[in-house]
């Protein structure tokens, strides 16, 4: 029996869930758990969504948290350049 996990796919690495949806699969038990089958997709597309959904509010924190900093060192060149022109 060929098996179809990659060689860097060890069954200790990879997640419960995946591995059952990836036994089940290989196996070709669909017709037998079709809906856990299911559950097992809409499951492991969950994680990934959540996952990208955090990751973009993450980079908008970290954009929005530059773009305050950079506001802030030309406010700062700004005052310091208007004081010296009231100084002369």
């Amino acid at each position: 029996m060929q098996n179809k996990y990659h060689k860097d796919d060890d069954p200790e690495d990879l997640s419960t869930e995946l591995f059952l949806y990836r036994l089940i699969s290989e196996k070709g038990m669909q017709d037998t758990f079709p809906n856990v089958v299911i559950a097992l997709r809409i499951y492991l597309v969950l994680m990934v969504t959540n996952c990208s959904a955090e990751r973009s509010v993450s980079k908008l924190k970290l954009i929005e948290s530059r773009l305050r900093t950079a506001m802030t060192q030309e406010r700062l060149i700004n005052l310091a350049t208007a004081r010296r022109s009231a100084l002369h």
